[in-house]
């Protein structure tokens, strides 16, 4: 079988990883730069060139596509669906867990449960306590849509700080979500892995220092746990909820029980590797496999 993974970061431990494991299974693996794809289009006839080849003589496709060309790349995955190439993950679930907003969206309509959240383009001064008050008072957190890493994710401890961020991300053209603050669970969160609509490993990991913001990229630190069976229920539906067969959902422990962050649709496994000694790419390689 000739597998492809979409990516724009061929050395990166998690494609080198899947490369490796796709390998070992017996099948062909192919590291594909999103950014040197061209996609054509007559009648009934899709096809996304790379390098001069159609990509049709690939059966199974893993996009890895990152925040920086999500446009692009999800263009490129649909392509690839309406060639009907096997895609885990679809463009339609890749572009909503790319945008906080959409993924919130599909957390309410399914009920997952998440902190109260707001979405805005600008604020009327007069309505800030009320938004405020809303969001259970400060602090609170500030997102930038399409964040990463930690990146874009600003605790906001006053209304003038408010004011002043919102005014600032408005004249940038920022789109800008608001989000209670998960005071108890301060500083530590919960990654767990769900592939195939099952979560198969989880960490907890917990700032560094004088950060509210857990990411192994900014420093946390992080060790293995097991989920709770509400917690491994919630992560599941998460990913259902998005349209996602592999990702990565970030939860809370929270008075109220557990609390849905965030959805990753292109999840690292180095820092959960690590922490778990599990194989986790040699499984997400046989989901991809197994048709």
């Amino acid at each position: 079988m000739n597998v492809a993974i979409l990516t724009c970061a061929s050395q990166l431990y998690t494609t080198q990883r899947l490369a490796d494991e796709i390998q070992t299974l017996g099948h062909k693996a192919s590291l594909i730069n999103t950014k040197d794809c061209e996609l054509r289009g007559y009648e009934q006839e899709p096809d996304v060139i790379y390098h001069g080849k159609s990509l049709k003589r690939y059966q199974v496709v893993i996009p890895r596509i990152s925040a920086s060309v999500a446009s692009f790349g999800c263009a490129v995955v649909k392509h690839l669906q309406l060639m009907q190439v096997r895609v885990i993950n679809s463009s339609l679930a890749i572009q909503k867990a790319h945008h906080k907003w959409q993924t919130a969206q599909a957390f309410i309509k399914r009920g997952i449960p998440t902190p109260k959240t707001v979405f805005l383009y600008r604020l009327e001064t007069q309505r800030t306590q009320e938004l405020v008050n809303y969001l259970q008072g400060f602090p609170l957190l500030l997102k930038t849509c399409a964040g990463t890493h930690g990146i874009g994710v600003i605790k906001i401890e006053d209304r003038f700080q408010l004011e002043s961020m919102l005014c600032l991300l408005h004249q940038a053209g920022q789109e800008v979500i608001l989000q209670a603050y998960i005071g108890e669970s301060e500083g530590e969160d919960i990654r767990a892995l769900v592939v195939g609509h099952r979560v198969i490993a989880a960490m907890q990991r917990t700032a560094q220092q004088g950060d509210f913001r857990s990411n192994i990229h900014r420093g946390g630190q992080a060790l293995s746990i097991e989920l709770t069976k509400e917690e491994q229920h919630i992560a599941e539906q998460a990913t259902r909820s998005i349209g996602l067969k592999v990702a990565g959902v970030d939860l809370m422990r929270s008075k109220q029980g557990p609390l849905v962050i965030e959805i990753n649709a292109c999840p690292g496994i180095q820092g959960l590797e690590r922490v778990t000694q599990k194989n986790l790419a040699q499984s997400i390689a046989q989901y991809a496999c197994k048709k």
